[in-house]
């Protein structure tokens, strides 16, 4: 408990007289680690959440491909026939692109009209829009603006091509030569440019350091454990889940755990040589942080272990990670850090943050009880509004302003007879019937009722009228993107501002009348987020439950189980709310950012609660014991919360949009758990003060 002292005199002792043998070891075993990783195994949102997805298993059993929609919105000055002509350039310069299956924009529209010869006798023909000159095209668009809404975008004058891809592609120098706007959902790049940002936050986080310690010791031993902790938790997560693909920023979450541990054996260390020798320095920062610290790594393996049964990889994945993490900086806390930290010495330490505790420590003694639970009241609030509206309304969660407006879908076929039209023009009168916001849909059934209409025809078409509609539909080639062998493929193209694509999705998942095979990846994962948004709600719940019950143990007190709940749960519940009020995604990188915010709160909360127990058991005033919290405990928590803001906030100027949300969330919840430990959490301990009653008996 934490009344403890241990004798670790002799451990110390020890670690110092081998401590070139245990560098070279770790460090050795830390190359081995490094060349055991397998760097194709890392890739971005799409693939982690694809693993999990039952639709792509469904669709691939059907030897249906999977394909990528991009989303390019060309910028121009006005609908004319100058921008006409550079929409043909572009797209020509797409077309020839190997990667490139077909792109579908004005230029691919093809309008049927009733040709009359005579009075007596029509012939149905057909307008094909890449064939019209660019003057031509211009006014044939201004005759039907209703038919082509999906390809123009009046307000913002940019016209819009859809490339349908096999694989995510670059657009390389095509984006210096037009004004362009690209939405896809992936990047392969990506990873390279994470690379980047992973040495140029190394390369932050070192600063920052020796700004904040004056010291060469800090920068050198702390690149040193996270970079090894970093190095054995992905080695040892590919060992367990040798096929699984890990999202290239998890190792965010491998970072910010193990900075803040080591931040607070560092720290120590380094204030204690204002009145201690290094050796004694030692002895302290091992002292006064090897059990809170191996409670954290204990909740956290607790916490997080049962959540590794859920049959999801995404989620083991984030499991494993800050399992590992949390056990393997530790492990190298109490090792490999008293070693090299041997051979410094701090000569002149700065204590700079005696008069911020003091200050602290005085204002939140004399709080205010009506603000303290007014402000849990109000935030008791929210998490119970979030975990509402995430059980009743998953779909306000996924929706993504970010994803492309496009959803395609095969639906199978024995033989392509009226019937099989008949059912897929059902489906899609249905869709536009309760969804507002599709624009267009581009599939065989449309095609023929078009055809239809011309002819005056109407459903239930006969054998007659579908064999002739065959054959105009074979005549201009549009079979090719329209009928398939066993499949029917059907694209539905929304308005740019709708909020409908979650909602279709979900529709058309649980349609019972035909057989439906989503096979882009956008929707595919969409699907897959929207089927495992419960759960992750509760896998988070779950940990947090689970973190709170084993602190009121630990601790021997049962309002440590609200305190711990309260602590981990109030940032998170906060940031949400702002998800459901602005309509941001439930993405991977919120995942990450949460998992952050739940590893530093409860890190916190542990050394927060450990030191002030510990200097209350010994007979400290309430206001000498949070003093002492905040001078040992907060300092840390400050530090280390300041410097991973910063790292990620760097982050939010990448080009790539996972590491940009990464470091928004990120660095957004960072700075909201570090407020709650500053301004909650010490005050939340003072109410569940068991030593109080004892010192009112005294004072009787």
């Amino acid at each position: 408990m934490y009344y403890d002292t241990p004798n670790l005199s002799p451990y110390v002792t020890f670690l110092r007289k081998n401590r070139i043998f245990i560098i070279l070891l770790v460090f050795s075993i830390g190359i081995l680690a490094f060349l055991s990783i397998n760097p194709k195994l890392f890739s971005t949102d799409e693939r982690i959440w694809l693993q999990d997805s039952i639709e792509l298993q469904r669709t691939e059993s059907k030897n249906l491909e999977s394909q990528h929609v991009t989303k390019i919105s060309l910028q121009t000055k006005g609908f004319n026939a100058i921008s006409i002509k550079d929409l043909k350039g572009l797209e020509s310069r797409l077309i020839a692109l190997q990667e490139v299956s077909y792109v579908s924009s004005l230029l691919s529209q093809k309008h049927f009209y009733n040709h009359k010869d005579s009075e007596d006798s029509s012939l149905v023909k057909v307008i094909e829009t890449a064939s019209l000159s660019n003057d031509e095209l211009v006014a044939f668009i201004k005759d039907f603006p209703q038919l082509y809404n999906a390809y123009i975008d009046s307000q913002s004058k940019k016209l819009i091509l859809y490339v349908f891809t096999k694989e995510s592609f670059h657009i390389g120098s095509l984006s210096e030569e037009y004004l362009i706007e690209i939405e896809q959902i992936s990047s392969s790049d990506d990873k390279w440019e994470y690379l980047l940002f992973v040495g140029l936050s190394t390369l932050m986080i070192m600063l920052l350091f020796k700004l904040a310690f004056k010291s060469s010791a800090a920068p050198i031993t702390a690149v040193s454990i996270i970079g090894l902790t970093l190095l054995f938790s992905v080695a040892l997560v590919q060992v367990l889940l040798p096929s699984v693909v890990i999202h290239i920023a998890m190792s965010l979450v491998i970072v910010s755990i193990s900075l803040l541990d080591y931040l607070y054996f560092y720290y120590r260390w380094h204030v204690s040589q204002y009145n201690a020798d290094p050796y004694n320095a030692l002895i302290k920062s091992i002292d006064r942080n090897i059990k809170p610290a191996f409670w954290t790594t204990t909740i956290t393996v607790v916490g997080l272990a049962p959540l590794l049964l859920i049959d999801s990889d995404v989620i083991k994945v984030l499991c494993l990670s800050a399992i590992f993490a949390s056990t393997i900086a530790y492990l190298l806390n109490i090792t490999l850090l008293p070693a090299m930290l041997s051979f410094f010495k701090i000569e002149h330490p700065k204590v700079p943050y005696g008069k911020y505790c003091y200050y602290f420590a005085n204002k939140e003694l004399n709080f205010k009880r009506i603000y303290l639970y007014s402000f849990i009241g109000i935030s008791l609030g929210v998490i119970a509004f979030v975990a509402f509206s995430f059980l009743t309304e998953p779909t306000r969660y996924i929706s993504n302003k970010n994803s492309h407006n496009v959803i395609t879908f095969e639906v199978a076929y024995n033989e392509l007879d009226t019937k099989s039209i008949e059912d897929l023009y059902r489906l899609e009168h249905v869709l536009k019937r309760k969804f507002d916001s599709i624009e267009n849909i581009e599939s065989i059934a449309t095609t023929v009722d078009k055809l239809l209409d011309i002819k005056k025809s109407h459903l239930p078409i006969n054998d007659e009228s579908l064999a002739e509609a065959l054959f105009f539909i074979q005549m201009y080639d549009l079979d090719s993107t329209l009928i398939k062998s066993e499949s029917l493929p059907i694209t539905i193209i929304l308005a740019k501002d709708s909020k409908e694509k979650s909602s279709i999705v979900k529709y058309l998942s649980t349609y019972k009348k035909m057989d439906v095979y989503f096979n882009d990846v956008d929707t595919l994962v969409s699907i897959v987020k929207m089927k495992n948004s419960k759960v992750l709600l509760l896998t988070v719940a779950t940990a947090v439950l689970i973190i709170a019950f084993f602190m009121g143990l630990i601790f021997r007190n049962i309002y440590m189980v609200i305190v711990a709940f309260l602590a981990s749960t109030i940032p998170m519940a906060w940031f949400a709310f702002g998800m459901y009020m602005f309509h941001l995604p439930l993405t991977l990188e919120v995942l990450i950012a949460m998992t952050i915010s739940l590893g530093l709160a409860s890190d916190a909360t542990i050394h927060f609660a450990y030191k002030y127990w510990r200097a209350r058991f010994y007979g400290r005033s309430k206001k000498h014991a949070l003093e002492i919290v905040f001078f040992y405990a907060s300092v840390p928590v400050i530090i280390g919360s300041m410097i991973l803001a910063v790292t990620f906030f760097g982050l939010s100027f990448s080009s790539a949009l996972t590491l940009q949300l990464i470091g928004k969330y990120s660095s957004i919840l960072i700075l909201m758990s570090l407020a709650v430990d500053l301004f909650i959490l010490p005050i939340l301990l003072l109410i569940t003060d068991k030593y109080l009653h004892k010192e009112e008996e005294v004072k009787k």
